[in-house]
């Protein structure tokens, strides 16, 4: 039963109550937006909003502290050359915490931003649930220990992540992989009329990232592999849906391209694309998934600074990239990632999409299979997770209303209780 069937389950239910919400760039402000509308759902209304997201976040209610998209920075190297701004973030994110004292902080991935808040806001005893675990499973495993004793709850987005943590003692809930909402139920005969792109032509969707710097890295690598794909493919229409911190820079890049380009801003939009789309040229992340759950033939790209790229190939234990090759274990979407990831490679591997319809369409099966069982099995990863964060609070309401019943001498151990595992 969801909580919202029953108004006397969730601690939010008596009065309108603050939560804090933490997303550090435009996946977490889709992530965040989602979630904020399931809590809002869930509670009947008794929830305000306030902390650091985008535009999905602050359309659902959210009272921003400042921009997300001041956090907007990719890579390793990159985010050290970014370290004074960010703190000051830090410091300001930390301070209206304090000044707020909401009943419950809600992290959204971005470890480097969110880890440092939690951790600075820990002694003040607001119960903090991280959303979107850490990959601990690919590189860095000692941060499945350092995530428990920061956090009290934690939500993950792959099947396989929970007990990397609950070993720890930390409470884990799986609830599915939220960008697949965001990925179905387009349509594609009314994408394709809108932009006059005949049913003849080949459509291809091209993601050149989220931030500003991998717009900047693949758009010109992106633009020349279209010049050599169309040679072989007349036919061939680019779409390109884009996020609004990075709206101006793709526009920016655009100018030099001599191929007309069909820009993609609304989130409806962007599903009817991707059920329109022939083929998909996309940097490795959150695309990965949308794309399979969407049934697009794809390719996979990644451009890391030099520096960067020594630092992940130390760390990294994986084989791919691509969160659907990941748990198929085989190469489902193309990977062409760093010295790979040239006009001449990229190019090639489309072609190779369109040329072997036979393969490609077992490759696209198999992947939407993957897709598919990160679903969350018919109930919307979001309302999971918003459930699992009104079960967790109520929890935690509960041992706190035992312990005081109890009395002071009840047991040695004066830290609040942890609760067990919730697999929503």
């Amino acid at each position: 039963m969801l909580p919202s069937e029953d108004k006397t389950s969730s601690p939010l239910a008596q009065g309108r109550r603050l939560i804090v919400l933490i997303a550090g760039e435009p996946s977490g402000d889709a992530l965040g937006g989602s979630l904020m509308a399931a809590l809002a759902k869930q509670s009947n209304g008794s929830i305000r909003f306030a902390g650091v997201g985008g535009p999905e976040m602050i359309r659902n209610g959210l009272d921003p502290f400042f921009p997300a998209d001041e956090l907007a920075i990719m890579g390793l190297v990159e985010v050290l050359r970014h370290i004074p701004r960010v703190r000051s973030l830090i410091d300001l994110t930390v301070e209206s915490i304090e000044k707020m004292r909401p009943d419950a902080v809600i992290t959204i991935d971005s470890p480097a931003f969110t880890k440092r808040v939690a951790k600075k806001i820990k002694h003040l005893g607001i119960p903090i649930i991280h959303y979107v675990a850490p990959t601990v499973w690919a590189w860095r495993p000692g941060r499945a220990k350092t995530f428990a004793r920061i956090f009290d709850h934690l939500i993950a987005i792959l099947p396989f992540e929970p007990p990397y943590f609950e070993r720890h003692g930390l409470s884990c809930s799986y609830v599915g992989y939220p960008a697949i909402e965001n990925a179905l139920g387009g349509n594609g005969a009314a994408f394709r009329k809108a932009h006059q792109v005949r049913s003849s032509d080949i459509l291809l969707c091209a993601m050149p990232g989220s931030r500003k710097s991998e717009v900047r890295r693949l758009m010109p690598i992106y633009a020349e592999t279209f010049a050599l794909l169309a040679k072989q493919v007349p036919s061939l229409k680019v779409a390109i849906p884009v996020v609004p911190n990075v709206a101006a820079e793709v526009r920016n890049q655009l100018r030099t391209w001599t191929m007309p380009v069909i820009l993609v801003e609304e989130a409806d939009e962007r599903r009817d694309l991707f059920a329109a789309s022939d083929l998909a040229l996309a940097k490795s992340g959150t695309s990965a998934v949308e794309l399979a759950a969407a049934k697009v033939p794809t390719v996979i790209t990644q451009k890391l600074s030099y520096v960067s790229v020594l630092i992940f190939l130390m760390l990294v234990k994986v084989r791919f990239v691509s969160i659907i090759n990941l748990i198929a274990d085989e190469e489902l979407q193309l990977e062409r990632l760093q010295i790979s990831c040239t006009p001449k490679t990229l190019a090639k591997a489309l072609m190779q999409l369109l040329d072997d319809r036979t393969e490609t369409a077992s490759r696209v099966a198999k992947a939407f299979k993957v897709a598919s069982e990160l679903g969350a099995e018919g109930v919307p990863p979001s309302a999971k997770a918003a459930q699992a964060v009104l079960n967790f609070l109520s929890r935690r309401v509960n041992s706190a209303n035992a312990a005081s019943l109890a009395g002071p001498d009840c047991g040695k151990d004066d830290s609040p209780a942890r609760p067990q595992a919730i697999h929503a």
